[in-house]
C-alpha cells in the first residue's frame, strides 16, 4: 500500500512513507489488541462450558491454550514500539501480528470439525460465535487487511464448508449469508486500510507544505528585511541629494549675482588701483630708505588689487548671460576655473596646464563655465589636502580627429576608482556613494554634456590618474577649421 508520489515522511529517512503507514497499522493492532484478547478469552470459555458434555473430554485443553496463546500475543501488543525507519525490525513486528492472527484463527477453526458429535442447536451455537468474533475481528484488525484476513480465512472456511456441504436448508442459507457477510467485512476493513493510508499520506502532504510554508516565510522576512535596508540607504541618498541640490540651487542663485556684484567691486577697486599707481610712480622719484620701503609697500599693495580685480572677472566671466550664437573659448574658461578654485587647490596638487589649439565650442558660456567649474571642483576635492608636492590636476585641451569634436580632460591623483565606481560616477542617486557629496556635480555635468550634443565618460586604472573626458561640439562659426 503507497501513495504514489506522496513525499517521505521526515521521520523516516529509510523507510519512507510506506515505512510510516505500516507504523501506524501495527500501532493500531497494537492498541486494540487487548480488548480482543479478553473477547476471545471469553468467548472460549463460554464455548468449552456450553459443549462441556457433549464432547468426549470436554474443550478446555482447547480453550486453555487459545488462552496461552492470548497472553503471548498480549505481551507482543505491550512491548510494541514504532519503528518506521528500520525495515527488518518492522518485518519481525509484521510477522508476530500476522502470526497471532492466524494461530487464533486456525484454533477457532478446528471446531466446525467437530459438527458431526453436535446437536443442531450447538451447531447453530458455534456458528454464532465464529461469525461473531469475524466481526469482532475486522474492528480490532480494521487498520491492517492482512492481519484481519489471517483471522478470517481460517477460522470461517471450515465453518462455510460444513455449511454449505449440509442437507438442511437452514444450514445451507446460513452459509450463504455467512459468505456474504465474510465479504462485506472484508470490503469495510480494506477500506479503512485504504483510509488510513489517504491520511497518512495528507498527514504527510501537509507537514511537508508546512514545511516549504516555513522555508517560505523565512525567506521573505529575509528579502523583506533586504527591501527595508535597501529603502532606509536610498532614503539616504535621496536626502544627501536633496541637500546637495539645494545648495547647488543656493550656489546657482549667487552665481546670477556675481556679474552685478563683480561691476560694484570693480568701479571702486579701479579707483584703488588708479591711485596706487600713481603713488609708485610718485615713490620712485623719492630719495631715501623711507621712500624704497613705501614703494614696496605701494608695489604689493596694486599687485594685491590686481589679484581681486582678476578674481572678480573671472567671477563676472562664468555668470555672464550669453549673447549671440552659443559659442565659448575652453581654453579661457578653463583659466577662469582655475583661478576660481585656486586657493583650495594651493593645498592639495599643483596644476599642469596642456592646452591645444582648438577651436570655439558649440555652447554659451554660462553652461560652460557650470560644466568645468563641476569638473575641476570635482578633481581638486577628490585628492586628500596636505601633500600638493605628491599630487597634480592637470587641465588638457585637444582634437578629436575621428568624432571632429573638442576634446577637454580633467584628470587627478586621488584614490583609484574601481570600473563599476566608474560606470556609477554619472549616476544622480549613486555618485555620492562613489566618491561622496562633491560627485553630485558630475550628474549635473552629464545633464549639460548631453544637453549641447556631447558625451562625457570616466577612465583610469590601477596606479593611473583618474581622468574625466568630455567632448564638445565645435560652434557653427568654427565648423570647417578644427584640425
Amino acid at each position: 500500500m503507497t501513495l504514489g508520489n506522496a513525499a517521505p515522511a521526515p521521520g523516516a529517512a529509510r523507510g519512507g512513507i510506506a515505512g510510516e503507514v505500516l507504523a501506524e497499522q501495527l500501532a493500531g493492532l497494537a492498541r486494540r489488541l487487548p480488548v480482543a484478547l479478553a473477547t476471545v478469552v471469553v468467548n472460549s470459555a463460554a464455548v468449552a462450558a456450553v459443549l462441556h458434555h457433549s464432547l468426549r473430554g470436554g474443550l478446555w485443553p482447547w480453550a486453555g491454550a487459545l488462552w496461552l496463546l492470548s497472553s503471548l500475543r498480549l505481551w507482543v501488543a505491550w512491548s510494541y514500539r514504532p519503528r518506521p525507519g528500520e525495515p527488518a525490525a518492522q518485518a519481525r513486528q509484521r510477522l508476530w501480528f500476522v502470526g497471532g492472527s492466524l494461530a487464533n484463527g486456525l484454533a477457532w477453526g478446528a471446531l466446525p470439525l467437530l459438527f458431526s458429535e453436535l446437536a443442531a442447536s450447538e451447531r447453530a451455537f458455534v456458528a454464532v460465535v465464529l461469525v461473531g468474533m469475524s466481526a469482532g475481528a475486522a474492528g480490532s484488525n480494521s487498520t491492517y487487511l492482512p492481519a484481519f484476513l489471517a483471522f478470517l480465512v481460517p477460522a470461517l472456511l471450515p465453518l462455510e464448508v460444513q455449511l454449505l456441504r449440509s442437507r438442511v436448508a437452514l444450514e445451507l442459507a446460513t452459509g450463504v449469508m455467512g459468505l456474504v457477510f465474510t465479504g462485506a467485512m472484508v470490503a469495510i476493513v480494506r477500506q479503512g486500510s485504504r483510509s488510513l493510508v489517504e491520511i497518512l499520506g495528507s498527514r504527510d502532504r501537509n507537514r511537508a507544505l508546512a514545511e516549504e510554508l516555513g522555508a517560505a516565510r523565512e525567506q521573505l522576512a529575509e528579502v523583506n528585511a533586504g527591501l527595508e535596508e535597501r529603502v532606509r540607504g536610498q532614503t539616504r541618498r535621496l536626502m544627501e541629494v536633496e541637500r546637495e541640490l539645494a545648495q547647488a540651487a543656493l550656489l546657482a542663485s549667487v552665481g546670477s549675482l556675481s556679474a552685478s556684484v563683480a561691476h560694484e567691486i570693480n568701479s571702486p577697486l579701479s579707483g584703488v588701483m588708479a591711485n596706487l599707481a600713481w603713488l609708485e610712480r610718485e615713490l620712485a622719484t623719492v630719495a631715501g630708505e623711507g621712500g624704497a620701503a613705501l614703494l614696496e609697500a605701494v608695489t604689493e599693495s596694486r599687485q594685491g588689487a590686481a589679484r581681486v580685480r582678476d578674481i572678480v572677472r573671472n567671477l563676472g566671466a562664468l555668470a555672464a548671460p550669453a549673447s549671440g550664437p552659443a559659442a565659448a573659448d575652453v581654453r579661457e574658461t578653463l583659466e577662469a576655473c582655475a583661478a576660481v578654485v585656486g586657493s583650495e587647490l594651493r593645498g592639495r596638487a599643483r596644476l599642469v596646464r596642456e592646452y591645444g589649439d582648438v577651436p570655439r565650442v558649440g555652447a554659451d558660456r554660462a553652461r560652460l563655465s557650470q560644466l568645468l567649474l563641476s569638473l575641476v571642483l570635482h578633481a581638486v576635492r577628490s585628492v586628500p589636502p596636505g601633500a600638493p608636492e605628491h599630487h597634480e590636476i592637470r587641465l588638457r585641451t585637444g582634437w578629436d580627429p575621428v568624432r571632429r569634436q573638442v576634446q577637454v580632460e580633467v584628470s587627478d591623483t586621488g584614490p583609484a576608482l574601481s570600473p563599476d565606481d566608474r560606470a556609477r560616477l554619472f549616476d544622480l542617486a549613486a555618485a555620492p556613494a562613489v566618491r561622496g557629496a562633491q560627485a553630485l556635480g558630475l550628474s549635473l555635468c552629464h545633464q549639460l554634456v548631453s544637453g549641447v550634443g556631447g558625451s562625457i565618460r570616466a577612465r583610469g586604472a590601477e596606479g593611473l590618474p583618474n581622468v574625466v573626458e568630455v567632448l564638445l561640439p565645435v560652434a557653427a562659426e568654427a565648423e570647417g577649421r578644427g584640425s
